[in-house]
Parts: structure tokens; sequence; C-alpha cells
């Protein structure tokens, strides 16, 4: 499913919703606190827990925002609000710090005016998790980082950025690589505007490897593992995607 429909990575399983029949049943799963669930079933008090934030994951494109312009965000955010989102959480936020036809400030302003916190990325290199170049990386992220502040550091609507190194877990060389530079993004953050710092980790149940060799890890050697990395890290929000999992197996 595409991450612009609040999901990332994930597969809806049964029948095909459209764009706004997806977000009406994502808004329902974030109120109601579990699987996908009926109007009815949402309105019975006793299963109703509110989220503390809601809303979208969005992968924010040059072209996307040139179509779409000022109307088309307001309009999009209208329809967002009525969902009861409150939050817009945006990957590749870096490409239109200074946009012509929407820059950053101008869709802050916008959010701030329709009541939403936003959540900008620190941006990546496509291959970082291959090449694990932690001075190239950090350059680049750096860079990113001041931009945003610059544009929109003391915005009201900025709410927390977001290291968008997606893991699991890492060993050895790899392990190296994301403790050094979650760290360093955390304090980088924190530095050029004090707001919290979030990651979204996955996991991964694909104990057979039918998806590919990838290693296998029971729940406590995660617990042990995100424990250290936070502490180390100075993470203050994690976000686990797609209720947490990647590559599962589901049988019916």
């Amino acid at each position: 499913m595409d991450s612009q429909f609040g999901m990332k990575h994930g597969v809806l399983s049964g029948p095909v919703y459209g764009r706004r029949e997806f977000l009406k049943q994502t808004a329902a799963v974030a109120l109601a606190g579990g699987g996908f669930v009926t109007a009815a079933e949402l309105s019975t008090p006793s299963r109703v827990c509110p989220p503390v934030i809601s809303g979208t994951l969005w992968w924010i494109s040059p072209l996307q925002n040139a179509d779409w312009g000022l109307a088309g965000w307001e309009k999009e955010l209208q329809e967002q609000k009525h969902l009861g989102f409150d939050l817009l959480w945006l990957s590749n936020a870096p490409s239109i710090v200074e946009h012509p036809t929407c820059s950053l400030r101008t869709l802050l302003d916008l959010c701030d005016r329709h009541g939403f916190q936003v959540t900008l990325d620190t941006g990546f290199s496509g291959n970082w998790y291959v090449s694990l170049d932690l001075k190239q990386e950090l350059d680049l992220c750096r860079r990113n980082i001041r931009r945003i502040a610059d544009c929109v550091g003391n915005h009201p609507a900025f709410h927390a950025w977001y290291i968008p190194h997606e893991i699991y877990m890492c060993w050895d060389a790899g392990d190296a690589y994301i403790q050094q530079l979650y760290a360093a993004l955390v304090d980088a953050c924190k530095t050029a505007a004090r707001l919290p710092v979030t990651v979204s980790p996955f996991f991964i149940l694909d104990r057979t490897k039918v998806f590919g060799d990838f290693r296998f890890n029971e729940p406590d050697e995660y617990r042990d593992y995100w424990a250290r990395l936070i502490r180390r890290s100075g993470l203050n929000i994690v976000m686990l995607q797609d209720s947490g999992e990647h590559l599962s197996v589901t049988v019916r």
C-alpha cells in the first residue's frame, strides 16, 4: 500500500478500498485501537481510545507539490481533518524547502491554520544501507537539517524530527554504523531545533525465509537491541510501522 495512504509497506487484506475509504478505515483503526472495525463498533464508548496523534505518513515529491499548489494542499488537509487527523508526517521534506509553487514554510503555515502538527524528515541517500559511508550520510543529512531549521525551525506547526533510516536490527559493521548515525542525527536535530526526534522501526516475522535471506529475531532480542539503541541515541519517540511487521506470511 502506498505510503500516501497512511500505511508503509503494508498489504490490506479483503476488499480493495479507494483512497478516501482507506483513510476512513485507517482513522477507525487509530480510534478503536485494533483491527478494521464497523461504524457500529466504533461508536461503542467502551471501544474508543483516542490516539495521542493521528495522521498520515506522506512522501512528498516536488512534482506533486507543483501540481497541487496551495489549493491542492488546502483541499487535502480539509479532508484529512474531516477524518479526525491532526498530524502530517512528511518524508522527503528537504526536497520542497524552497519549492517555488508551495515552499515548506508555506505548507506549514497552512497546516498551522488547519490545526495540524508536522513531523519532518532529515532526508537520506538512496543506498545508505549498502555503502555504510557514515561521513557521506551525515554530511547530507546535516545539510538538510540546517536548511529545514533555517526555514521552519521556529514554526509553531513543526512538531518533531524524523530519522528515515529504517531498520529492524543490525549486526557487525551495520550495527556500528547505525549506532553512530542515530546518535549523531539526534544531536544535529536537537541542536538545530530542540524538538522531539522520532524513528519508525519494523520487525520481520518471516521465520522460514520465504521473502529472502533475512535474519530472524525473537521478541526479546528486539527488546534488548532497541532498548540499548534508544538509550544511546537519545531518541524521544518510537513509531512502529505497519503494526510493526515486515515480510510476514499469513496462513488462512
